[in-house]
């Protein structure tokens, strides 16, 4: 784990008991550790022009050899509902599946998306 920051405060504003002052700085850490959590989270799904980190096989994360690329559309109820057809219609090698424990089994229901025009 990394350390991103480093709180200090000074002598005076302890003596002086200035708690706005630190509560604006506890806001500003919080608001800045969230956003420096998504950073984390995304630049990885960004990396190759957004297909993702490459993997030990030497494909990208998101690879048409793996069947989870749809095609580039604007998002709309088509657009989504072509994603979670691939999504839900995805298969992974048997080599590649680890077993669930049995608690963390529940049946996903089918949602389509259909137009309301």
């Amino acid at each position: 784990m990394k350390t991103y920051a480093k709180i200090s405060n000074s002598r005076q504003a302890l003596i002086n008991g200035d708690l706005v002052a630190f509560a604006d700085t506890l806001a500003a850490f919080g608001r800045a550790a969230a956003e420096t959590e998504v950073q984390l989270m995304a630049d990885p799904l960004l990396a190759n022009s957004g297909l993702g980190p490459t993997l030990d096989d030497g494909k990208t994360l998101f690879h048409a050899d793996r069947n989870n690329i749809g095609t580039s559309a604007a998002i709309n109820v088509a657009a989504l509902s072509e994603a979670r057809k691939i999504m839900r219609e995805h298969k992974v090698s048997t080599a590649q599946r680890r077993p669930l424990p049995t608690s963390s089994r529940r049946q996903i229901p089918s949602l389509n998306c259909t137009s309301s025009t």
